[in-house]
């Protein structure tokens, strides 16, 4: 996963919250409507770490804008 710039991290449409190395999820935060549709009108949704990289990519092949801190 790619970090983004603070100008592009303000309109990004999702924000990756960090994490500790032991957790087993990441936590993916929409951060507008379009967002919150693409996770079923959720504000946020937990994916397994292990997923973590595809959910991503699928986003970002989506059309989605991603931070990740």
């Amino acid at each position: 996963m790619k970090a983004t710039t603070n100008k592009t991290a303000k309109m990004a449409d999702f924000q990756i919250l960090p994490f500790d190395f032991n957790d087993t999820t990441v936590t993916f935060v929409a951060n507008n409507k379009a967002a919150q549709d693409r996770i079923y009108g959720g504000k946020s949704v937990e994916i397994r770490k292990s997923e973590s990289q595809r959910f991503y990519a699928t986003l970002i092949g989506d059309g989605f804008k991603v931070n990740v801190q």
